[in-house]
């Protein structure tokens, strides 16, 4: 009785072995195009009525597969957080053409009124310590408005019921309510809105042009978008919240450095492949990143994108390796895989779906 005991810890974990080692040897010796038909089948299955679409491609576009649902490629997905890139690839292309110092401390560029007081920690303000760079990186300790408070109705479920119009200066103001996170700069993150907005608002001040015309001459010019733009309430699919249509377009537009872009995943692919080519700014922007984990896991951020790479232990099934780029609150998703060559970009249109495990299906699934 008790080496029987003894050997069943023994029979699980050889059980267990055999089904992941089967799994994987199953992904290795199917073709392509059957595990691409097999994923395409469950992504329309799963996905119902709702509008969702991925493309995948590596660098030359000599791979490249696209599945849809109930929409097409030229429908355009709200981007949410994904806008975060761009507002982070003109900063790069202002730096890189001197207009801004990103080692600079904020209260360089901004109005007092806009920095003080956002990272206060027991009755010290920390403020004057933030960086452009911190902005960036999202480590410069201020609390996320969105989603920090703890006694109230956060932001964001006041959103999931309504659409509304939050202007940065009430973002910047709600923050200075809340305690900072950590002091500025150091070994952690904090994902805010905030950072991004700041970033907008520097830039704006910097150039002394709008936010949407610096996308226009840094992006979507030099790369030929045309369908790329701020969010309104009839250019996108609204994505759905449960099993109803919800469009934010209200909230979306008022942070537009935050999350206030559309596109389709054409044009969001060019950006993707552009961004991390070196075909907008300076690759030394986005090298040699120190990625610390944010508060949704499993996500970590460094240099203005969001790193993912799950352990064995959590995806014993398929390799995860890294991707970097960032997803969005409607659904959106914009990565690049490094070790595989391979960028995805699309949208679930769905309130906090999260892609990642689809991604990593798709990723494995190009030969």
């Amino acid at each position: 009785m008790i080496k029987k005991i003894m050997f069943a810890p023994l029979i699980i974990i050889a059980v267990i072995f055999t089904v992941v080692a089967g799994f994987r040897i199953y992904w290795h010796i199917q073709s392509s195009t059957d595990l691409l038909n097999n994923l395409d089948y469950n992504f329309k299955k799963t996905r119902g009525e709702k509008e969702s679409i991925l493309l995948i491609e590596n660098s030359d576009s000599t791979k490249s597969h696209i599945v849809t649902n109930k929409m097409d490629e030229n429908q355009s997905i709200m981007l949410a957080s994904v806008t975060k890139l761009y507002t982070h690839s003109v900063i790069y292309s202002m730096a890189d053409e001197g207009l801004i110092d990103i080692q600079k401390p904020i209260s360089f560029y901004l109005e007092k009124s806009q920095w003080q007081e956002i990272n206060t920690i027991a009755g010290t303000d920390y403020s004057d310590k933030i960086t452009v760079q911190m902005l960036i990186d999202q480590n410069s300790g201020i609390a996320d408005y969105e989603t920090d408070f703890k006694n109230d109705e956060s932001i964001i479920d006041k959103v999931k019921k309504e659409d509304f119009s939050l202007s940065e200066a009430e973002a910047i103001e709600l923050t200075k309510k809340l305690e900072g996170r950590f002091k500025p700069g150091e070994n952690k993150a904090h994902y805010s809105n905030l950072n991004s907005i700041l970033l907008g608002i520097i830039a704006e001040k910097v150039s002394g042009e709008s936010l949407l015309n610096l996308y226009e001459k840094y992006i979507f010019q030099p790369l030929g978008l045309t369908n790329t733009m701020v969010v309104s309430q009839d250019n996108c699919i609204a994505p759905y919240l449960k099993d109803k249509k919800a469009s934010r377009a209200l909230y979306a537009s008022s942070a537009v450095a935050a999350g206030g872009l559309v596109s389709n995943v054409r044009e969001l692919m060019i950006f993707l492949k552009a961004f991390y080519q070196g075909s907008l700014f300076k690759k030394s922007h986005i090298s040699d990143v120190d990625f610390n984990s944010i508060q949704f896991f499993p996500l970590k951020y460094g240099s203005g994108m969001m790193s993912v790479e799950i352990p064995f232990v959590l995806s014993p099934l398929i390799d995860s390796p890294q991707i970097l780029g960032h997803s969005g609150l409607s659904g959106s998703f914009a990565f690049y895989c490094p070790s595989k060559d391979l960028y995805v970009v699309g949208s679930l249109n769905e309130y906090e779906a999260k892609p990642y495990s689809l991604i990593y299906k798709y990723i494995n699934a190009i030969k």
